[in-house]
């Protein structure tokens, strides 16, 4: 794995990307604008982005090559590896609705079955926030794409985790993260 801090062009505006594998190496690269957060914000990116590299090193080592085939016939041969991700895979990124992005298998598997794995690794880091916080940290990245309806809390393309909560729910956790980002002094400035 490669830790590199940067600003890839064709994801400028996220806080990391983690680049599919090549030559069997995956890059988490933090775009070094978007640093001025709060350190348990940083952290909490970090755990996103590593769990998309656990994603990508699953997928490598069904392969056995330096990079992942992205193709159906690969996706079949993982179902009985990795039946999650072939599941997700299958439905989001071969069946995917238009608009969706590349990512949407990832976060759609996220937003479903890895909130409580990052708001555990955010306690573990700093256990002095109030739960409210730790959830909304973990819901951060894993809301869907596009900028969101501050009226309605949904982007244009919401993860189905997302969206299935109630609007009280979204408005709620996107004011407490909003909060503790006002709150919590940047790493730097």
């Amino acid at each position: 794995m490669i830790l590199s801090v940067g600003v890839s062009a064709n994801h400028s505006t996220a806080n990391a990307v983690t680049f599919a594998p090549n030559n069997f190496n995956i890059e988490i690269m933090f775009n070094s604008n978007r640093l001025n957060r709060p350190p348990l914000d940083v952290a909490r990116t970090l755990i996103h982005e590593l769990i998309h590299a656990e994603i990508y090193r699953k997928l490598l080592s069904v392969a056995q090559q330096p990079e992942i085939p992205w193709s159906p016939s690969f996706f079949h041969s993982i179902r009985n590896d990795f039946p999650g991700l072939y599941d997700y895979y299958m439905r989001w990124h071969f069946n995917k609705p238009d608009g969706i992005d590349s990512t949407s298998p990832q976060h759609q598997l996220m937003a479903e079955h890895y909130r409580d794995t990052i708001e555990g690794a955010l306690r573990e880091i700093d256990n002095t926030q109030d739960n409210e916080v730790y959830e909304s940290l973990a819901w951060i990245g894993l809301m869907g794409q596009g900028v969101v309806d501050q009226a309605t809390g949904l982007p244009p393309n919401p993860t189905v985790a997302w969206e299935n909560l109630s609007q009280q729910e979204r408005i709620a956790t996107i004011a407490e993260y909003n909060g503790f980002r006002i709150s919590n002094s940047p790493c730097q400035n």
